[in-house]
């Protein structure tokens, strides 16, 4: 079966190319889409706000806050608070849910490090290792840790399957229909 089956495809591409004309320019070179997983299953295309205010689940309220000040000074951003999280890695994303690809509407910034591809789930090895090596107390490498990630070439997060986190104020999701198979006939309808 064809991508061109499914309905609603090739109008939900035209959106996306509408929209997102600045995150199209900037990730046409990586020759890939970016996902998350997400619980949502009911929907196969959608606009969603990123939350503001989210609340990691493995980190207490003081670490997750000294991060976020160390990338809020480097930045200009707090992406554990602020962030919308994307990958590369299909088996990545799908350990959070149905896998969906993701396209931020309008401006946006983005970090991602070549050392940690997954904060939610590096970030206890990347801050032993901080303090081990460095000895660093926890303000120190709260500091230290917004040197790990850069805010230019996304091209590079691909290679490594590294997590994204881009700031932006909403995305569109389109469900990826056998991942697989039709990516890269998803790509090409959007880049080309």
């Amino acid at each position: 079966m064809r991508l061109d089956k499914y309905i609603g495809v090739d109008q939900n591409i035209e959106f996306i190319k509408r929209d997102c004309k600045l995150w199209l320019k900037e990730t046409k070179p990586c020759k890939t889409l970016f996902m998350r997983g997400m619980r949502i299953s009911d929907k196969t295309f959608f606009k969603k706000k990123v939350r503001q205010d989210r609340k990691p689940m493995n980190m207490d309220d003081e670490e997750k806050e000294m991060i976020d000040n160390g990338f809020k000074w480097k930045f200009g951003w707090r992406p554990r608070t602020e962030g919308l999280f994307i990958t590369t890695d299909t088996s990545e994303a799908r350990g959070y849910g149905i896998i969906h690809w993701v396209f931020p509407i309008g401006n946006f910034n983005y970090l991602w490090s070549k050392e940690v591809g997954d904060m939610y789930a590096d970030i206890p090895t990347v801050i032993g290792k901080l303090r081990r090596t460095r000895g660093m107390s926890k303000i120190h490498w709260a500091r230290r840790l917004p040197d790990l990630y850069t805010d230019t070439n996304i091209c590079g997060a691909t290679k490594t399957g590294n997590e994204v986190m881009v700031k932006c104020s909403t995305y569109y999701a389109l469900r990826a229909v056998l991942e697989y198979e039709y990516e890269e006939e998803v790509w090409k309808k959007i880049y080309k």
